[in-house]
C-alpha cells in the first residue's frame, strides 16, 4: 500500500512561529468528545510536540518512539492509543500528519511567503540611491602681481623770500609748508620710554611646621581602647587625628571609656566626650584671671589723671598752656 506524499518539504520548521489553538474548532472535534478527561491533556501535548518537529506538524510513525516525544507513559499510551491516533495519517516519508496541524503549517508558510514578497516589492519600489556627485575641481589661484616699487613723494619746491630755513632743536625731521613764504618746523616725535620694572615680589612666607604625631600613637591607643571594650575603633579617623595633634593625651580617651561603653556608636561617643572636655577647658581658660590674685577687699590703686593727660599731650606734640606750666 502506497502512502501519500508529505504536504510540504521536509525542512519546514516553525522557527519561532507560535502554535495557536482554535478553541471553537477544538470544542466541535469528535476526537475531543471521545477522549476521556485523563487523555485530553496528552492530546494537546502530542500536537505541541509535533509542532516543534521537522517537518513541522509531524511525528514519527514508530509507536515505540512516538509517546516518548511528548512524555506520555507507555501504559497510558496503550490504554488510549486508539483515540490518540485518531485523525493522524502516515505519509511516504514515514511520518504521521494531522489535517488540523498541516493546515496551520500551510497557513504559516503562506504568510511567510507574503511577507517576503511584500519586502521584495518594497525594495523594488524604493528609488536607487544616486551616486554622490564628484567634487568640483578647485579653481586655480590667480597669478601673483609683479612686485611694485614704493612711491616716493615729490619734494616740495618752496621759493624762499629771503628767510633762512629753521631747524628743530630736537634734530627731528623738518616739514615745509607749501604756502609761499611760510616755513614751519614739524612737531618732534616723542621718544618711547622704557616700561617700568614690576615691583619685586614679596618674599614667600616660611611654611608653618605641622604638629607631628608620633607614628603608631593612634594604633596603640586604638588597641588599648579595643581591649577595654570599644570595638569599632579606627586609627585613621580624622577626628581622632585632630585631637591627637591638638595635644590630647591617651589618658583622656581612657578616662572616657566607661561613659562610652553603653552608647550605640562607642568610638564616636568617646571622641565626642574628649572633644567636649577640651572645648570647655579652652572656654574656661579665656575667662580665668592671669597673674597673682589681688587681696580681697583691697581698693584699686589711685590713678594720676593729670600726669596721664600730660604724657598723652607730650606724645601727641601738644604744648602745654601757661597755666598748665605753672601747675606743673
Amino acid at each position: 500500500m502506497s502512502h501519500p506524499a508529505p504536504p510540504y518539504p521536509a525542512d519546514t520548521k516553525a522557527k519561532g512561529w507560535r502554535f495557536e489553538l482554535d478553541y471553537t474548532q477544538l470544542d466541535q472535534s469528535d476526537t475531543w468528545d471521545l477522549a476521556p478527561a485523563e487523555a485530553k491533556p496528552w492530546l494537546l501535548m502530542m500536537w505541541l510536540a509535533a509542532w516543534k518537529q521537522a517537518p513541522c506538524g509531524s511525528l514519527p510513525a514508530d509507536e515505540e518512539v512516538l509517546p516518548a516525544k511528548f512524555g506520555m507513559p507507555a501504559e497510558l499510551w496503550q490504554r488510549y492509543r486508539r483515540v490518540m491516533l485518531r485523525g493522524w495519517w502516515e505519509a511516504s516519508d514515514g511520518r504521521l500528519y494531522h489535517e488540523t496541524l498541516t493546515a496551520r503549517v500551510v497557513e504559516m508558510l503562506g504568510r511567510r511567503r507574503s511577507d517576503a514578497d511584500r519586502q521584495a516589492l518594497r525594495r523594488s519600489k524604493k528609488p536607487a540611491t544616486p551616486p554622490p556627485p564628484a567634487p568640483a575641481p578647485s579653481p586655480e589661484p590667480p597669478p601673483a602681481p609683479p612686485p611694485t616699487q614704493p612711491e616716493v613723494p615729490p619734494v616740495s619746491r618752496v621759493t624762499s623770500t629771503g628767510l633762512h630755513r629753521e631747524s628743530s632743536t630736537d634734530h627731528g625731521p623738518l616739514v615745509l609748508n607749501t604756502e609761499p613764504g611760510a616755513l614751519a618746523p614739524a612737531v618732534p616725535t616723542p621718544r618711547a620710554q622704557a616700561p617700568e620694572a614690576p615691583p619685586p615680589a614679596p618674599p614667600p612666607e616660611p611654611p608653618q611646621e605641622p604638629v607631628v604625631v608620633a607614628p603608631g600613637v593612634a594604633g596603640m591607643l586604638c588597641r588599648r581602647l579595643k581591649a577595654m571594650g570599644i570595638g569599632n575603633v579606627s586609627p585613621g579617623n580624622l577626628r581622632l587625628d585632630t585631637l591627637l595633634k591638638a595635644g590630647a593625651a591617651p589618658e583622656e580617651f581612657v578616662a572616657a571609656v566607661p561613659k562610652a561603653l553603653s552608647a550605640k556608636d562607642p568610638f564616636a561617643y568617646l571622641l565626642g566626650i574628649v572633644e567636649g572636655e577640651r572645648t570647655r577647658a579652652a572656654e574656661v581658660a579665656k575667662r580665668v584671671h592671669h597673674g597673682p590674685m589681688p587681696p580681697r577687699g583691697a581698693s584699686p590703686p589711685p590713678q594720676d589723671t593729670a600726669a596721664r593727660n600730660a604724657e598723652a599731650k607730650r606724645l601727641l606734640g601738644i604744648r602745654p598752656g601757661p597755666q598748665e606750666t605753672l601747675d606743673a
